[in-house]
């Protein structure tokens, strides 16, 4: 029973698997999705829109300007959050704050400093002028004992920190690799990121736009010049018929 459930369990881990990156799939062809939806739903629902050719084109023409304009605005969009600049009720409140008649609180700021001294020093121990010379060749090994000490007590204060300073390189050089990377990346996506997208945003809006102006030209090479239009809601009667 217990080998069955974690069968179960990872069929559907799986499954949710296979569906997120479906998803994560679908949402990188969102604009190519949302035109082809946009076309198919015309197609769809013009009969219901006019039973004319003429009113028909206009409808797709003005969904193609509005597609259009929308991946505009959405290339605009990615660009300014990808420097995180403030939006534009952000910068319009900014504007009105900054008027020169209005009061303006002034806070005066203190401050304290503290000084740290630190002082250090070492201390010889010499022989009386009259002691014997075991009694000066002692103090002198004493005195050599203590400064080997000393000596290498630095070496190894002098090793610690080259290696500390080592390892703040070596971690500084990483981030400022890091962040020229990411910087990279973001140039390019604000350069040339979003190109693919613009260019059909802009196509869009010149077939759409052409199609509005061509519109009775386009009905009359199809055939349906001279078509009576029925109005909306005769239409809409019919279609409940």
């Amino acid at each position: 029973m217990v080998r069955v459930a974690k069968s179960v369990a990872r069929w559907l881990h799986q499954q949710v698997q296979r569906a997120m990156r479906i998803a994560v799939w679908l949402g990188e062809g969102n604009a190519v999705w949302a035109l082809i939806g946009i076309v198919t739903l015309w197609i769809i629902y013009r009969q219901s829109w006019s039973n004319c050719l003429e009113p028909q084109i206009r409808l797709i023409a003005t969904l193609l300007q509005s597609y259009g304009i929308w991946t505009v605005y959405q290339g605009i969009r990615e660009r300014h959050n990808l420097f995180a600049k403030p939006n534009m009720l952000v910068r319009l409140v900014a504007y009105f704050q900054r008027f020169p008649l209005r009061k303006r609180h002034v806070v005066l700021a203190a401050g304290s400093a503290t000084f740290e001294l630190r002082c250090s020093g070492r201390a010889i121990v010499k022989a009386a002028p009259d002691a014997s010379v075991s009694d000066r060749l002692l103090r002198l090994e004493s005195n050599f004992d203590s400064l080997f000490s000393e000596v290498g007590e630095i070496a190894s204060r002098l090793e610690d920190a080259s290696k500390s300073a080592e390892q703040r390189f070596t971690a500084e050089a990483d981030a400022r690799k890091h962040d020229v990377e990411v910087l990279a990346q973001r140039l390019e996506a604000a350069t040339a990121g979003g190109l693919h997208i613009d260019l059909l945003g802009v196509s869009c809006v010149f077939m759409g736009t052409a199609a509005s102006g061509l519109a009775p030209e386009l009905a009359a090479w199809f055939g349906d010049a001279g078509c009576q239009p029925i109005p909306f809601a005769s239409i809409i009667s019919l279609g409940f018929r």
